[in-house]
């Protein structure tokens, strides 16, 4: 029996490692949606999640689009919604290389339009509890984003 789960994981991971893009981008476009229903979008965060997980930094070259769209749900009305963002940015801590998630969330706090555009707080949340998973953060790699 722990045979077949064992199995059953490793088929699964390769399912979605292989269809992880479409998800992925599917998943993306729903989270961004502010027409969705809330249930529908606490349903995509989840399987968002998962996708992340599984991806084994496949999806490092999307990342922007993600955070944009997180972003945008950090200070959603659902509370739910919102622990499932924050849960996501650890995620990505422990999932993205940090040598592309560091300079680009950096990028994004540097940004004059996102500045003004209502998200600048939503950014700094969603590096802050990114930068809490991401092992032996490399702070040289910060201070040189930030010059």
């Amino acid at each position: 029996n722990s045979t077949e789960n064992f199995e059953l994981k490793i088929y699964g991971k390769y399912m979605i490692k292989r269809n992880a893009e479409s998800i992925f981008h599917s998943l993306v476009e729903e989270i961004k949606d502010f027409t969705m229903p809330n249930n529908i979008k606490i349903q995509s965060l989840c399987s968002l999640k998962i996708i992340i997980e599984a991806s084994d930094n496949c999806l490092d070259k999307y990342i922007e689009s993600l955070l944009f769209a997180i972003y945008k749900n950090c200070n959603h009305e659902e509370e739910r919604i919102r622990e499932l963002i924050l849960e996501i940015s650890e995620i990505l801590g422990k999932c993205i290389s940090q040598d592309v998630l560091i300079p680009t969330i950096l990028r994004h706090l540097n940004d004059n339009e996102l500045k003004t555009s209502g998200v600048f707080s939503s950014c700094l949340e969603i590096f802050a509890y990114s930068l809490k998973k991401i092992k032996n953060v490399s702070y040289e790699n910060i201070k040189i984003c930030l010059e």
